[in-house]
């Protein structure tokens, strides 16, 4: 791994040549001592290092799978998974990544597009299946959970069939956080605490007052120069830890 000194990264160059200069071993810092690192961990298979024969990233069983957006996603996951797990330097990753304006991306789930079939007990007029209704399948015989991207009502066809087409499901769970502003304080942060949180599917309104219930929903910045005073508009990034924080203003 990187060692840090103050604001420096640095490592041996592992190609091990000489200094002109004084003889020692050549050294790489910075972008190039970080991304050394993770190549070097991303390679690791399990007892490849001495006194951490756990490091293993479970890349290698995924090379040769059947490519598709399943395969992609967990490759994703198991990157992502070794970096936070094993790279020391991850945090400081995504420091540098902000000074370049860039935002690494967020974890993503699976995306599926069906046709949905239901038997009901009884025959109603019609079925209405609200926003990130859950449903459980199998893929390569591992259990997902997926939600409903959006609301849908099914009605009966004429061979008596309650089905809709052109369902969009994300894989994941939908989880809601709730936070009390404290206009008094400028520096509140608004911590998203989950580390695998996909930001893409991420909704956020602003409730109007303690007495007044209404929401506002925000959308997320895309272009500054489009901002102002009376935007309803949020910034995101991420933060320590794989989380993300949401900004106003």
């Amino acid at each position: 791994m990187a060692t840090t000194y103050g604001k420096d990264y640095v490592d041996f160059d592992m190609d091990f040549t000489k200094h002109p200069s004084h003889g020692d071993l050549s050294k790489v810092k910075k972008s190039t001592a970080i991304n050394r690192s993770i190549k070097n961990l991303l390679r690791t298979k399990s007892n490849e290092r001495l006194f951490q024969p756990d490091v293993n990233n479970g890349i290698g069983i995924l090379l040769f799978e059947n490519f598709s957006k399943l395969t992609s996603s967990r490759l994703e996951k198991a990157i992502r998974f070794t970096i936070e797990k094993y790279e020391s330097l991850r945090n400081s990753v995504v420091a540098r990544a902000k000074h370049l304006g860039y935002r690494p991306r967020s974890a993503q789930g699976s995306k599926a597009v069906i046709t949905l079939t239901i038997t009901p007990a009884d025959l109603p007029a019609s079925i209405s299946i609200p926003k990130n209704t859950q449903f459980q399948g199998d893929v390569e015989g591992v259990s997902y959970v997926w939600c409903t991207a959006n609301s849908h009502s099914v009605n009966i066809n004429a061979n008596g069939v309650y089905t809709v087409a052109s369902v969009d499901l994300t894989q994941g769970t939908p989880t809601t956080f709730r936070y009390t502003a404290n206009t008094g304080d400028a520096d509140q942060k608004f911590i998203l605490p989950n580390e695998n949180t996909d930001i893409s599917t991420l909704e956020v309104s602003v409730q109007n007052s303690a007495s007044d219930t209404e929401t506002v929903v925000y959308t997320e910045a895309t272009d500054i120069t489009t901002v102002n005073a009376s935007a309803k508009v949020y910034f995101i990034d991420e933060v320590e830890d794989g989380k993300y924080e949401i900004q106003f203003g």
